[in-house]
């Protein structure tokens, strides 16, 4: 409805990318068109361990135009930070009543 997209949109405006992006204490990955290119400037100056993936001949919607590319993008930004936090996570102890 009108109404909810109007809502929606007032509360876009006011969020903080900067603030939230200078808080952020692991790494960052940014899929994004090659076409309308985020400002990747301002995002590496805010947040330093940022990777940038693109994805050619798409517009906003990179995951609806072009799913399976898309989604090749994804999984190789998931491979590598689990790559990177190998030695670093703990693994979780069974439980007898639960696993």
């Amino acid at each position: 409805s009108p109404s909810v997209a109007e809502s929606i949109l007032s509360e876009l405006s006011q969020y903080n990318l900067t603030r939230t992006l200078s808080l952020l204490r692991v790494p960052l990955v940014v899929i994004n068109s090659e076409l309308k290119s985020t400002e990747m400037a301002k995002i590496s100056k805010l947040a330093p361990d940022v990777r940038f993936l693109k994805i050619r001949d798409v517009g906003h919607f990179a995951m609806l135009e072009k799913p399976e590319k898309f989604n090749e993008k994804l999984l190789s930004a998931v491979q590598g930070i689990v790559k990177n936090c190998r030695g670093l996570l703990t693994p979780i102890k069974k439980h007898p009543r639960i696993l």
